[in-house]
């Protein structure tokens, strides 16, 4: 809801990315960062491979490093919720980037995967779900591997690492 009060007033849609950012930092109580670094280790993701069983990037890729930026992070009745602003939600739905985002918590700042929740939103929809919902059921894992793959090595080779679309 406070996303629609800023967006419709920025007119450059590239701007509106970095506009909706800072108003919500400013002017939102439960947004406690913007822009958030993420950067899992080869140490990491194998870490996480095996925890969680899933297949962050294909045996061989190199380098093993995978990097982002959340968005938003706010924390709302003890939930952390991690948001991501997606002006092309209909055709990019970032349940597998966001899932990655969430399990880099896990293992950068402790956090427990039962208190994050995640959500990607934009002018006209607002989506949310719980990544421990999809990383629990067997069914979901196959097809969270293969599209948590494909966000990391979708990029050209040269900056395969150095960030999430």
């Amino acid at each position: 809801r406070t996303a629609a009060l800023v967006l419709p007033a920025v007119g450059d849609n590239r701007m509106r990315h970095e506009a909706l950012q800072r108003f919500m930092l400013a002017n939102d109580s439960v947004t406690i960062a913007v822009e958030i670094p993420i950067w899992l280790t080869a140490t990491d993701i194998d870490a996480l491979e095996v925890e969680h069983g899933i297949c962050l990037l294909p045996p061989g890729h190199s380098p093993r490093v995978l990097t982002g930026h959340i968005d938003f992070l706010q924390v709302r009745n003890g939930v952390v919720h991690i948001l991501d602003y997606k002006p092309d939600a209909r055709t990019n739905k970032p349940i597998a980037q966001l899932t990655l985002y969430a399990l880099a918590l896990t293992r950068l700042a402790g956090l427990r995967l039962f208190d994050i929740k995640c959500a990607w939103f934009n002018e006209e929809q607002y989506c949310e779900f719980f990544p421990r919902a999809l990383l629990s059921h067997a069914e979901n894992l196959a097809a969270l591997g293969s599209a948590l793959l494909r966000v990391a090595i979708r990029r050209p080779e040269s900056q395969k690492s150095q960030t999430f679309p």
